[in-house]
């Protein structure tokens, strides 16, 4: 068991957190930024989050569907279903069963943005809510959801024995994550904010840290219905940070044609694609 912790936690650090790291080094150069590149900047974040969105609600759709294959094999005893998923076809039956996903989905999405709502008036008694530290941390929450979802995809190839993939999935996710870097430190930049090297450290390990997590249960104990629900409340996390940042940029003037705010987008989503293309190789 420790053997398999220590390797969820390398896992988890090449994946998540050293990517995320390298990715906000150069916060102090970003600062120094004309307005308009801020503006750009702190788009780019935007892109990467819808990216992340659809990329999260499409995961969350894909292990529903399998949900339900999973409860059919439970109903014909044809193979061997995940511990959770079986009680909840205990619990349920045939007939309810297979629905049982969409219902985690919902709960999940709604669970996520709620969290990000309690998690937002907790922040606000401690950081200035017209910082941009304030919205990095919901940022870096959000990212950390959504990690922990990576780590439980190579959790479970590793754990299955499929090296290719799982060693294609190591490298494609710790590229990924290095635009995630960039994106945290996007509203940090635009406040031109220098936070001190503790919560620096502190926004890194709460946007990469949980891959460890991930992993460990990709490792040790998968459920589709487990899967759906991480996806879920990550999806729910990070619609309410896209909102947040949209309403913050229309708050200080932004205007809607500005082409930082078109480009800034479009090339979050455009460098989000690209270093997923290395997943699927």
């Amino acid at each position: 068991m420790l053997d398999i912790l220590w390797l969820a936690i390398l896992l988890g650090l090449y994946i998540g957190v050293i990517p995320v790291y390298i990715g906000m080094l150069p916060i102090d150069r970003f600062r120094n930024l004309d307005p308009k590149w801020m503006t750009f900047l702190l788009c780019f974040t935007v892109g990467v989050l819808l990216f992340l969105l659809i990329d999260l609600g499409a995961e969350a759709m894909e292990e529903a569907d399998s949900f339900i294959a999973a409860m059919q094999v439970a109903d014909t005893a044809t193979g061997s279903v995940p511990a959770l998923d079986m009680a909840i076809f205990d619990l349920l039956g045939l007939s309810l069963a297979p629905h049982a996903g969409y219902a985690i989905l919902i709960f999940g999405l709604t669970l996520g943005l709620l969290g990000l709502v309690y998690v937002d008036e907790r922040i606000r008694g401690r950081v200035d809510t017209s910082s941009g530290e304030k919205l990095a941390w919901l940022i870096a929450l959000a990212i950390g959801l959504h990690n922990m979802g990576e780590g439980l995809a190579v959790g479970i190839t590793v754990s299955a024995g499929v090296t290719a993939l799982a060693n294609s999935l190591i490298v494609g996710f710790a590229l990924h994550n290095l635009s995630e870097g960039i994106a945290i430190i996007g509203p940090l930049a635009k406040s031109g904010e220098l936070p001190s090297i503790k919560r620096l450290l502190g926004l890194g390990a709460l946007a990469g840290g949980p891959t460890i997590l991930g992993a460990y249960i990709g490792l040790t104990w998968f459920a589709n219905s487990l899967a759906i629900f991480f996806f879920a409340i990550a999806a729910g996390a990070v619609l309410y940070v896209v909102v947040e940042v949209l309403a913050g940029l229309r708050k200080d003037g932004t205007s809607l044609n500005a082409w930082s705010l078109h480009g800034g987008v479009l090339a979050g989503i455009l460098v989000m694609y690209v270093t997923s293309l290395f997943v699927a190789l």
